[in-house]
């Protein structure tokens, strides 16, 4: 949380991009082989992008949102509600082989980060963040 004058800017913390890494999931899929349509099941070899861009912590984040609580001289308080990030997942099987089987699965997360400004009417000197009953104050 950083202030200029009257105006207020809310960063959130992220992972650094990296790369991925690799997990085993059981699977099944219906999949079209020489007979029909074919259940199949079994482990493959995935790679996972889940923490690749994530955010540090969960509160203010994606489905958690935030309220804030802004407090100037004389009185004066102005509320807010924010989140700093959303994401959207992805699946991919492939198949390597052409033998309509999946044989690696590629999962991951797109991550989209917010810097969220408050233009507040007043000059603040502090500010309490609200999430879930937990409350942090600070001054500026």
């Amino acid at each position: 949380v950083n202030k200029t004058g009257d105006t207020v800017t809310i960063e959130g913390l992220h992972f650094p991009e990296r790369d991925s890494y690799v997990n085993e999931y059981e699977k099944s899929f219906n999949s079209f082989g020489e007979d029909g349509w074919e259940d199949w099941s079994g482990n493959l070899p995935a790679f996972n992008y889940y923490y690749l861009g994530r955010w540090v912590s969960d509160p203010c984040n994606e489905n958690s949102y935030c309220d804030i609580m802004f407090y100037g001289h004389g009185g004066l308080t102005y509320n807010g509600k924010f989140t700093l990030a959303r994401s959207e997942n992805y699946e991919e099987y492939i198949d390597t082989d052409n033998d309509n089987i999946p044989d690696l699965m590629e999962e991951g997360r797109f991550y989209e980060h917010f810097t969220v400004t408050f233009d507040l009417p007043f000059e603040p000197y502090g500010f309490s963040l609200i999430h879930d009953g937990d409350q942090i104050d600070r001054i500026f």
